[in-house]
Parts: structure tokens; sequence; C-alpha cells
């Protein structure tokens, strides 16, 4: 599975150029995946050439630009390249999370897509649509996992911005409703009314507002996010799905070599914790 890096800032520009938060690698690992890094300055030529080698594609959450950025650009190639080839008979899965998935929004519905959003450190319940069960996504989850999701809170939100339940429904977001199933909303602390998981009407892209990584990986501290074994089998069965998703695609690098010399095992992880980031480990770039 690709995932996308983004620019480094402040302190950390000094361990390289772009990064990777580890706890989507562990995210994918989790599931019986392997990551394949593509650097926040790759080419054009390059990001076309991954496409043909993985399975399919994460867009993590940050905060770069999802206007201008490496991230953008990548991000962009993917999609381009994933929507022509389901046309063509190939299924190649997406996965936004929190960022990845204004990314998305933003790249099917344009720079309006995005509303002000006040939901920062805070686990909520799923409010789930009626027709859940009608999706991908959920269709065959077990029980356990849809009452979990619709009563604990076990959905980590960390975001200044997200679409708007009026925003997807108005014209602004008739791209957006072409294209992709709502699943579930939220609301922020102000009581605005968010979208908080999608996936493809017809192309094999998903994404959520809030991250399904964090159960399992984030905990620094100063965080509110849930660790109960509850919580755990909500992250994990997200791994799964997705990576459940790129099982069913065909790509394959050439040979073993080029392989293994993409890999993320090329590279080592930070403890960035002790720097003070708000992510445990970083890889860079």
């Amino acid at each position: 599975v690709g995932v996308a890096a983004q620019a480094t800032w402040g302190h950390s520009a000094a361990h390289g150029k772009s990064y990777i938060a580890a706890d989507y690698v562990k995210f994918i690992e989790a599931a019986g995946g392997r990551v394949v890094p593509i650097p926040n300055n790759a080419t054009d030529e390059y990001v076309t050439k991954m496409f043909h080698y993985i399975n399919g594609f994460l867009l993590p959450g940050g905060a770069t630009s999802v206007y201008r950025s490496g991230y953008e650009r990548t991000a962009k190639i993917m999609l381009n390249l994933a929507m022509q080839a389901y046309e063509n008979g190939d299924y190649f899965p997406i996965w936004g999370t929190c960022l990845g998935f204004e990314q998305l929004a933003v790249l099917v519905a344009g720079n309006h897509a995005l509303t002000n959003c006040s939901a920062w450190d805070v686990s909520l319940p799923l409010e789930l649509n009626q027709d859940f069960r009608d999706s991908r996504m959920f269709h065959k989850a077990p029980e356990e996992i849809i009452n979990i999701l619709k009563s604990q809170s076990v959905t980590a939100n960390y975001h200044h911005e997200c679409v708007s339940w009026k925003n997807w429904f108005s014209s602004n977001g008739e791209h957006l409703q072409n294209m992709f199933k709502v699943l579930s909303s939220n609301s922020d602390v102000k009581g605005l009314k968010f979208i908080s998981t999608i996936e493809g009407k017809t192309h094999p892209i998903f994404a959520t507002q809030w991250h399904p990584e964090k159960n399992m990986f984030a905990w620094r501290p100063n965080l509110h996010v849930a660790h109960s074994e509850d919580a755990i089998k909500i992250s994990q069965y997200m791994a799964n799905f997705f990576v459940g998703e790129a099982r069913k695609n065909m790509h394959h690098f050439p040979s073993r070599e080029a392989e293994m010399h993409a890999l993320i095992y090329n590279f080592n992880p930070v403890y960035s914790g002790l720097q003070g980031s708000e992510f445990e480990q970083k890889y860079y770039f």
C-alpha cells in the first residue's frame, strides 16, 4: 500500500524534507499489509510508476495544504489513475484519513468544499446513516462493531476543517453527491453537523474525517484518544477492511529487488514524541 508523505516543518525539517507518521504504517501492517512511502517531492513520473506497482493508496492526516503541495499533487495523480483504471476493470482502492478526507473532497468538488470546524481532540460515536449497511465498508461488519461505533466515543477527531452537512448537500457539493455515498455524520463542539465517513458509489474510494489508527497507536499523554478493547476492535476492523480491499488488486513490482528497495523497511522511524510531536514516531525521507 502506498502512503503519501508530506512536507516537514520546524525542528523536524532537520531530519528530512518529508515525513509519514508511523501510526499509518503500523495501521497497514496490523492488517497484514506492507507500506511503500511516496515522498513529498516525488516526480509525477515516479508517482505514476508506483501506481502500477502498489495495490492501494492511503492519504494520511496531517497539516499540509490540500490546495498546493506535494501531498496534493500525489493525491491528484493517484485519484485520476485509480478512476481511469476502474473504468478499465482495474480495482484500485484509495483511503483518506482526516486531511486525506479533506483532500479528496477538494479534488472532487473544488476549493469551496471545506468549512471551518471545531473538532480537535474529541472522540465521538458515529451517527450512522440509515442505509449504512448498503456499503462496502459496513456491509459485512459484525453487529458488535456497529454497536461500538454507534454507542461509544471511539472515533478520534483532530480537525479544524470539514465538509459540513449543509455544504455537502448544496450546489457546492454536487460533485461529491454524485461520486460518494455518505455513511455517517457527526457534530462538532459548536453543533455544526459534518460528514464523517464516505465511500465511492462505484469507485473503491473510502474516507473518514476521523482517525481509525489513533486508538491503537496515538499515546501522547495530552491526547484524548480511546484505548479500550472495543476502541481497538474498531481500529482493527477498519485496517482489515482497507487492506482486504487492496488484496483485490493485482498490481505488482517488476522484480523482487525493485519491491525490496521501495518498501518502508529501508527507513528507520524516529521517536518524535521526545521532541514534542503529536506523533509518537515518524519516518523521514
